[in-house]
């Protein structure tokens, strides 16, 4: 059976999956809290990791569109 996906030919070839993990919520929610966690347990478990903290106006009703876009476009769509 072939794989399904680009990170499943990747993993495949070289031994690595690469994973996008979103973190979304309110303000005040924890999700820096909450990344910072994981990212700790992931280094520490030797994978590499990469944050990237986008903020978006939570007044603006196309922020979850953005935010689905953006994940899509890196990878998790």
């Amino acid at each position: 059976m072939p794989p399904s996906s680009p990170a499943e030919r990747d993993a495949r070839e070289d031994g690595t999956v690469a994973e996008l993990v979103v973190l979304t919520g309110p303000l005040a929610a924890g999700r820096n809290t909450v990344a910072d966690r994981l990212t700790a347990l992931l280094t520490a478990a030797g994978r590499t990791v990469v944050v990237a903290d986008l903020t978006f106006d939570s007044a603006e009703p196309s922020a979850d569109r953005i935010a689905t876009a953006i994940a899509e476009r890196l990878g998790a769509g």
